[in-house]
């Protein structure tokens, strides 16, 4: 006689795991995705390719979502694309999901490579050239946020959008939050290349930021004393502005990824969460 014990139990334990995963299914959240996607930019006449980041419960998000905008987009997430490192974007923000259940959008935008330096430079350095930062913020006001505003969940708000760079990427960062503080509110501008050109000073001088901007200046004292003349942006910013500004230092830190994606999750934190 054919024994069907082992067929019941199997059968038993079957049913059990059906039951349990549609209990508790509710429970589970979406991952993290990141998706890609080019436009093909009239004003920096080229395409360009973008990442974004959807946090953690993104299809279950009720309200639309803040959003960050950052620059060198190919060391953000996957570290076989970068040319200088990963900055763990994605890791740390699923981190932060699941510490304060807080959602946050990061769209990556692709640097040009060879025109890196003149997209991300506001005014030209007599040695390196630049100065075309207008046409590269242009480019994300006109033509990439209404894209992320239409194809996402994004919020259009500007108490919900802020942007953040490193080195060339901090200087453009700080100076959107001069040219742009109508879409802009949130600002990480890490380990900047202030010594580009002394025009950025004078910016700060003469310019009026909103007083509910919030400022986040980040640098390491090993980059070549740059971090002297975030001292001196500092202290401009206190004379000259009337904003929510913070300031790091570290004794140890160096000009690289390694760095800057250390301090990620909690300047992000800092920035959106009040």
């Amino acid at each position: 006689m054919k024994n069907y014990l082992p067929y019941l139990v199997l059968a038993f334990f079957a049913i059990l795991y059906l039951v349990y995963t549609q209990k508790n299914s509710q429970k589970l959240t979406t991952p993290s995705y990141i998706k890609s996607f080019e436009i093909n930019s009239h004003h920096l006449n080229r395409n360009v390719k973008i990442w974004v980041y959807l946090p953690l419960d993104y299809l279950q998000a009720t309200e639309k979502l803040p959003v960050l905008y950052m620059h060198d987009g190919q060391n953000l997430f996957d570290e076989k694309l970068s040319f200088a490192g990963e900055w763990q974007v994605d890791e740390s923000l699923d981190k932060l999901f699941k510490e304060k259940g807080k959602q946050i959008m990061v769209v990556g935008i692709e640097n040009g490579g060879e025109k890196r330096t003149e997209e991300l430079t506001p005014f030209p350095n007599p040695k390196y050239g630049g100065g075309k930062a207008d046409d590269y913020l242009n480019f994300i006001i006109e033509e990439l946020m209404p894209k992320i505003e239409r194809d996402f969940n994004a919020s259009h708000q500007r108490k919900d959008i802020g942007m953040m760079g490193s080195s060339l990427g901090g200087l453009i960062t700080y100076y959107a939050a001069y040219k742009h503080s109508d879409k802009f509110s949130k600002f990480g501008v890490y380990s900047p290349s202030f010594w580009f050109n002394n025009k950025i000073f004078e910016l700060t001088k003469n310019s009026k930021l909103p007083s509910d901007t919030r400022m986040l200046m980040m640098i390491g004292e090993k980059e070549q004393d740059e971090h002297m003349n975030v001292i001196k942006m500092e202290n401009l910013l206190k004379q000259h502005q009337n904003i929510e500004l913070r300031t790091e230092i570290y004794p140890l830190g160096e000009h690289n990824e390694s760095f800057w994606s250390g301090e990620f999750k909690d300047d992000v934190e800092w920035l959106f969460l009040p």
